[in-house]
């Protein structure tokens, strides 16, 4: 039999306490999200000249199995608790002709092509093109 002994440094191998809360979108997509990507992660007090890390603003692309895909506009104030802080707003949607997409990857891009381009893969390939 083994027993662990507990030592004066246990307190260092202790996890920090997580807080889960679950986002619901209502209507967010007909069918089952199989796939999402993070075009962006960006920081908007920053980009104004501001000070603050608090607020992150996110693009994400999700698809479903109904050969959706859709652009989301995520803003984050990690200051308010739980998921108060979050704000999900769909930018767009559009169909694609890949069907039961498994997975997508954002291409790497051009310094100077602020566009993202990302690989839809499934039963067959698209490459997406996402104006900034």
């Amino acid at each position: 039999m083994v027993r662990a002994i507990p030592s004066q440094n246990d307190k260092f191998l202790k996890a920090p306490e997580l807080i889960m809360s679950t986002l619901s979108v209502p209507r967010a997509h007909a069918a089952a999200v199989s796939a999402c990507a993070i075009l962006s992660v960006t920081n908007p007090l920053e980009e104004s000249g501001k000070v603050g890390d608090s607020l992150v603003r996110l693009r994400l692309l999700t698809a479903s199995k109904d050969q959706r895909v859709k652009l989301w506009d995520i803003k984050v104030d990690s200051s308010m608790p739980g998921v108060e802080g979050v704000d999900v707003e769909k930018v767009t949607s559009t169909h694609t002709q890949v069907a039961d997409i498994s997975s997508m990857a954002v291409l790497e891009r051009e310094t100077q092509d602020p566009r993202h381009r990302v690989l839809l893969c499934g039963v067959g390939m698209e490459v997406l093109v996402v104006e900034r």
